[in-house]
This record gives C-alpha cells, structure tokens and sequence, in this order.
C-alpha cells in the first residue's frame, strides 16, 4: 500500500512537471514498470486458509474479519494502480477512454466496499480501515449528470438489496455508507487524522461533481484523485 502511494504521488507530480517530453515519458515508463511489477505482487496475493490462524480471543474481532479487510486492501492497491495508470486497464496497453475507467474504477470500488460492509462496525478493524475507505470510497464518481439528482429510498441494512439497483444509485447507497463509517470511526478514534479524512472525501466527491456539472460532454469530466 506504501509503495503504490509512492508511485501515484510521483506521477502526480510528473503531470506537473517543466521538464522535456521526451525526459516525462521516460521517467512514466520507469513509473508504469513499477506499478506492472506491483500489479503482479498483488495478483498472487492469497490469504491462508482460515485454520492456519488461531483464534483472536476476541468475540467481536473473528478471524473472518481480518481476511475480508486484507482482500480489501489488495483490491485498494489495484484500484490506486488502476487510478494511477490508466493504461493497465487494457491488454493492449492502450489509454482508455473517461467512460471505460470510470465504470471500471467504480466498479471495483463498490466490490471493495461489498467486503467492508461485511465487516461489523464494532469489530476492532475499524481502526484500520480508514485508508480503505478513503481510496475506495473517493472513487464514487458519476458518469453522467442525471445521475447527480436521483432521490435515495430507505434501504434495508446491507449491499444485498442493491444487486439489481441502478448505477447511479449504487454509487449514492456507498457514498452514504462510506460518510457514515468514517463518521463514526472518527467519533470512536477522536483523531485530526479521521477527521481530515472525511474532509477529502467529500472534497473529492465535490470537486468531482462541479467538474461534471461543467463539462461540455457529459461523462468526459477527469476522474478526479484523492
């Protein structure tokens, strides 16, 4: 997870970058080189089986939990590899278009968010779910500006009632899911630092919609990073 915050933050500022275009694409190639060979570590990932781990000793923290967060953040890795290079998104190799990587990218964040909201609120992962949250969850973006405005039913706890819902309203049921478990994960933690999170959230999901609202084309909008 370190390693892949390293890597988007360089390519970040490589987008910034003076210098030649020769010297920016070689220096993205040596970037996307290493986001490949990360891709690769994280695609042999495997959680051991379950009875290779002794118990917690705690009721409200099983072993199950443990396993559905460390897929889930193999899966945030891949999701910020995606994010950040684009092109892995193809076989070819090739830049997709905003359309392609914006469904693709949500729909691997709502299958990320599937595997938290299997996880209690009690459970003593919560601490550590925030960088989760904040990856998958900031990855909410519309596709589209009618999308924006759709009214939100009551569901039922759980994503099970959503299998057959709209796109646009998965994305709003897991941004509110996302808002309220990072709610209280700061009233349970007390820290600037859950706080700060749940400010790029929102930023990111703001910015993300005024940059929609404004496009000329609807869903050709920049997928906006955390």
């Amino acid at each position: 997870m370190s390693k892949i915050g390293s890597l988007a933050r360089q390519a970040h500022h490589l987008r910034r970058a003076s210098a030649s275009p020769q010297r920016i694409q070689k220096d993205r190639r040596e970037l996307l080189s290493q986001g490949k060979h990360l891709e690769e570590l994280v695609c042999q990932y495997d959680s051991p089986p379950q009875g290779q781990f002794f118990s917690t000793g705690d009721p409200s923290t099983p072993v199950d939990d443990f396993q559905f967060l460390g897929y889930a953040y193999a899966l945030s890795i891949m999701l910020e590899l995606c994010r950040t290079f684009p092109e892995l998104l193809r076989p070819d190799q090739r830049m997709p278009d905003y359309d392609t990587q914006r469904k693709h990218l949500n729909t691997l964040a709502i299958t990320i968010l599937t595997l938290i909201a299997k996880i209690p609120e009690t459970s003593g992962t919560r601490a550590i779910q925030m960088p989760v949250l904040v990856i998958a969850g900031s990855t909410l973006q519309f596709q589209r500006i009618e999308d924006m405005h759709v009214d939100m039913e009551v569901f039922p706890d759980g994503a099970s009632d959503l299998t057959h819902a709209p796109e646009r309203v998965d994305i709003q049921f897991w941004r509110l899911f996302v808002d309220s478990r990072l709610d209280k994960m700061a009233s349970y933690m007390g820290l600037d630092t859950v706080h700060r999170a749940c400010r790029i959230v929102r930023e990111t999901w703001a910015r993300a919609d005024r940059l929609l609202t404004n496009s000329p084309l609807h869903g050709q909008a920049p997928i906006v990073h955390w």
